[in-house]
């Protein structure tokens, strides 16, 4: 999958035109027809063209990863019962840095949905993620921001910002 994005710095500034364009190879198991478990090896290059004078900058990673996801919602609009869950674990940049050096991502996504009765139903949506080790890459930074619901990187649904505009290492809502 490929996309052209257009993320905010923390003041709101477009910070230039990003490509990016990711490959995947995995394997998963279901499990108890509810859980999906599985790895793989994750490919990803990103071009920034910068809105200033700085030169267009490219990179490719390779990134082994791990992932547990289920949905058992009922919806996948609108939601009245049931779980969401999406967490994975990655090691950046497997070939192109010192091992001692590599930073590893945990992130999962939560959604519970909870019938009050036939019209009303209470969610609770979770996301954390978190960075360990000294090299990152700006790339792989979590960004808040965007009114989609969609799996993109590390962007995450929150209203309010523009589209990847508060960027962090780690980051945690409720």
């Amino acid at each position: 999958s490929g996309m052209s994005l257009e993320p905010k710095d923390y003041q709101g500034n477009n910070i230039g035109q990003l490509n990016w364009l990711r490959n995947e190879g995995f394997i998963q198991s279901v499990w108890k027809d509810k859980f999906a478990i599985g790895g793989g090896l994750r490919h990803d290059y990103f071009e920034l063209k910068p809105t200033s004078m700085y030169s267009k900058m490219s990179h490719n990673y390779f990134n082994p990863y791990i992932f547990l996801k289920s949905d058992t919602q009922d919806d996948a609009n609108f939601p009245t019962k049931g779980v969401y869950l999406n967490a994975e674990g990655v090691l950046i940049d497997i070939f192109n840095t010192k091992v001692e050096d590599k930073a590893v991502q945990a992130k999962a996504k939560f959604n519970r949905n909870i019938p009050l009765s036939k019209k009303i139903t209470y969610r609770i949506n979770l996301f954390g993620g978190f960075t360990v080790g000294t090299q990152l890459d700006n790339y792989y930074w979590y960004r808040l921001g965007g009114i989609f619901n969609q799996n993109i990187g590390n962007y995450t649904q929150f209203p309010g910002y523009e589209f990847g505009q508060l960027p962090s290492k780690n980051l945690l809502i409720a």
